[in-house]
């Protein structure tokens, strides 16, 4: 966590993707960085990766999109998102 950032890496082997198991994950991973008393979530990801970006919109959550060095920033305002307990 920076600056109440939370950046987050998602990497779901081939044979359990299509499950909405990375949907679970963005999900959890949104609710306990503001636990954890975080503004906002940030994926970084490839340029490529349209996955995470349908992930994040299958999520429920509205993103800020941004190009920094040949990778994607997604950001996710976490103002709307329950908290689960830290654990």
């Amino acid at each position: 966590q920076v600056d109440g950032v939370w950046t987050f890496q998602l990497l779901i082997e081939d044979a359990w993707q299509g499950q909405g198991l990375s949907t679970m994950l963005v999900k959890q991973a949104a609710s306990r960085a503001k636990s954890h008393g975080a503004a906002r979530l940030t994926f970084i990801t490839e340029g490529s990766n349209d996955k995470l970006l349908r992930t994040v919109g299958n999520a429920g959550f509205v993103a800020r999109v941004e190009r920094h060095d040949g990778n994607v920033h997604i950001t996710v305002p976490l103002s709307a998102v329950r908290s689960t307990a830290a654990g």
